[in-house]
């Protein structure tokens, strides 16, 4: 008899990615959003990212095209969320 064995890799995780990216999201390799986080692994957000689609996809304008990062962590702090902005290790 030989063994089944399950690699969650190919069952679950290349499928997932293959979808994402179908779906326009754009595959970032470990190295790219180490970069993109700055050097921390505690950094969830790719907050150069945010920035950019944040100003593509919103019409609203809150005090001016750069602000839209601060108003959305402003928020999330002032909700007691700044766990949620920044997860510290």
């Amino acid at each position: 008899m030989t063994d089944f064995q399950i690699n969650e890799k190919h069952l679950s995780q290349i499928p997932a990615l293959q979808l994402l990216i179908g779906l326009g999201y754009e595959y970032l390799t470990p190295a790219e959003a180490l970069r993109e986080r700055k050097g921390r692994m505690s950094n969830v957000l790719l907050e150069n990212i945010l920035r950019t689609q944040l100003k593509e996809i919103n019409r609203i304008r809150y005090k001016g095209s750069d602000d839209y990062l601060k108003w959305i962590c402003g928020f999330a702090n002032a909700q007691g969320g700044d766990r949620m902005m920044r997860y510290e290790v």
